[in-house]
């Protein structure tokens, strides 16, 4: 409890004092999948062997409509050392979200017709993550760590 009264009353994101540190992480982002001009918006044929004569099929039904995927992300966390640096703890929480996912639209097999690019459907992730780094032995001739991490996802789907 002594610990968090001491950093009540900061205002940067990190601090530290004697040789505990603590430091809060933050970031935000934007990125997408801009390259959707070509494939996806291109009528496509290809060759066959029909009965010994050359011919074409539509292969790839064009959507001059499809928009890029776009992801947006958010993460925040926490870095904690204690006892002279012998114990460090990160931990943070990270979710992502793409819009607009480009996928294929299956048609009947009547129709003769391959898949059709289309945008359909969100996807989002996020989690928590978590290490820890304890240095039980150090000295001049051996030194121990022990460490581990856990982390966690989960991935909903919607239309």
């Amino acid at each position: 409890m002594e610990f968090l009264r001491r950093f009540r009353y900061i205002s940067r994101p990190a601090g530290s004092f004697g040789y505990n540190q603590l430091a809060l992480h933050a970031g935000a982002g934007r990125t997408g999948n801009y390259d959707v001009r070509g494939y996806y918006q291109d009528n496509l044929y290809y060759a066959i062997s029909y009965f010994g004569y050359g011919g074409v099929y539509l292969g790839n039904v064009a959507n001059e409509r499809i928009r890029p995927e776009i992801t947006d992300a958010f993460d925040a966390g926490v870095r904690l050392s204690l006892f002279k640096r012998r114990l460090d703890i990160d931990a943070g929480y990270y979710h992502r979200i793409t819009k607009n996912l480009i996928t294929f639209r299956n048609y009947p097999i009547e129709l003769g017709l391959d898949p059709q690019f289309e945008n359909s459907g969100t996807l989002a992730a996020s989690g928590i993550e978590l290490f820890v780094n304890g240095r039980i032995v150090e000295n001049r001739k051996i030194t121990w760590n022990v460490y581990g991490s856990l982390s966690t996802l989960k991935i909903p789907w919607s239309n």
